[in-house]
């Protein structure tokens, strides 16, 4: 047996160790496989530091800002002024124990949340926070109406805008207890002017009667004398 050595220079070795054309090619088509792979990563990197960047951040929750204040401005101007005799009749019902705001909405029909709202002294909670550089808006235009009522159980989700429920129960605010009091001394005089004119026509009319009685006994009277004398000179 020969003892001879392959040479690794050998060009007939080096034809028999050379990769085939087909493996050449499927290790160069993994090379490009794997570029994009490496790009999508790389982008989707870029992408994740460019989303939590303080600007791009900052960006976001001032349109988130804006958008939450658009539907508490639009809420707000759907608000109207009740009118006197409207907001009495509201201060009677919770009087009453018709204290609901399905109730309410049987005195007032067009009684809307915002309206309602405007005139509670209770203050809902806003939940967008103020972005970096922006006034923050400590009022609403509503708050410049008296605040007759206020909720007797504060839902535990008070959040403008609010919608009001059915159930939702109220009482009155001290604005309201004073003008309750008006109202009530109000009635009080009412009652009293009443009965001092239904006194006032019953003695008038017991006048009358009286009058038209002594009238009445006057005639008699004079009938009786001319009788009396009739009888004296005919009799």
């Amino acid at each position: 047996m020969s003892d001879d050595k392959i040479n690794p220079t050998d060009p007939l070795v080096q034809q028999a160790t050379k990769p085939s054309s087909a493996v050449h090619d499927l290790a160069q088509d993994v090379q490009q496989f794997t570029k994009p792979l490496s790009s999508a990563k790389e982008w989707a990197q870029s992408v994740n530091q460019t989303l939590t960047s303080p600007l791009i951040r900052n960006a976001w929750q001032q349109q988130e800002y804006d958008a939450y204040w658009a539907k508490v401005d639009e809420y707000e101007k759907a608000a109207f002024t009740l009118t006197n005799t409207q907001i009495d009749k509201l201060i009677w019902a919770v009087h009453d124990g018709k204290n609901t705001y399905a109730s309410f909405k049987e005195l007032v029909p067009a009684l809307n949340s915002s309206t309602m709202n405007s005139y509670l002294c209770d203050d809902p909670e806003f939940l967008s926070e103020e972005p970096l550089g922006r006034t923050v808006r400590v009022f609403s235009p509503n708050r410049f109406k008296t605040a007759y009522f206020q909720f007797l159980d504060e839902p535990a989700e008070f959040v403008a805008p609010y919608e009001f429920k059915p159930e939702d129960t109220f009482d009155l605010s001290v604005a309201g207890d004073n003008r309750l009091a008006q109202l009530l001394q109000q009635r009080k005089s009412d009652e009293l002017a009443e009965k001092s004119i239904a006194i006032a026509e019953a003695s008038l009319k017991e006048s009358r009667l009286a009058t038209k009685n002594s009238d009445i006994a006057k005639y008699l009277a004079i009938v009786s004398v001319l009788i009396a004398l009739a009888q004296f000179f005919f009799g």
